[in-house]
């Protein structure tokens, strides 16, 4: 058996393989087979990436793969993308 713990900001349920969460949730270490899987979230709208894919091999329970989503900001106002510089403002009337 492999070790999962998939990090979100709140607690969700965690489909592997497209298969309902049933007792699988983030924030807690779960147990899975070996191999490649791919791992969303329940209500995946609002976070990022909308996907994992991994490939889940050499793990233990103390060692789990840690596997993070993150919470999609509801505006993209103030967000910096390193490699694209933000545009210019726009002129101010005198």
């Amino acid at each position: 058996m492999e070790y999962l713990l998939v990090k979100f900001a709140e607690d969700r349920g965690v489909k592997i393989d497209g298969r309902p969460p049933g007792d699988r949730k983030t924030n807690i270490t779960l147990e899975l087979e070996g191999g490649t899987h791919a791992v969303t979230l329940e209500r995946s709208d609002d976070c990022i990436p909308i996907e994992h894919t991994i490939m889940l091999e050499g793990t233990t329970l103390i060692r789990p793969m840690e596997i993070v989503f993150v919470k999609r900001p509801s505006s993209m106002e103030g967000i910096h993308v390193r490699g694209i510089e933000p545009p210019e403002p726009w002129p101010q009337p005198v």
